[in-house]
């Protein structure tokens, strides 16, 4: 079961909380946040915790969300690793 984790806007998720979910979710990760008016996001299908903080740490500003993965069915690789990009038919996306 993956693990999402939001973060408000000026707030600071703690660097051990992260390190202990990664321990258990590690098949991936992303970060979605919200910057300047526009959805920014990142994604990986490798779990390194130091280099998932320093990523996470550079939205502490922002409202963010961290999506660890745990992978039940499908490859480890960047394709099944959130946050998904879709785009509408009017072309938001």
């Amino acid at each position: 079961m993956c693990l999402i984790v939001y973060k408000p806007a000026g707030k600071v998720f703690p660097n051990n909380l992260v390190e202990q979910a990664i321990q258990r979710n590690h098949n991936g990760f992303g970060i979605m946040a919200f910057v300047d008016g526009k959805v920014v996001s990142i994604k990986s299908p490798q779990s390194v915790p130091g280099y998932i903080i320093k990523k996470w740490r550079a939205f502490d500003g922002y409202d963010a969300a961290l999506h660890l993965r745990m992978s039940t069915c499908g490859k480890v690789d960047v394709e099944n690793t959130h946050p998904m990009h879709y785009t509408l038919d009017d072309g938001h996306s």
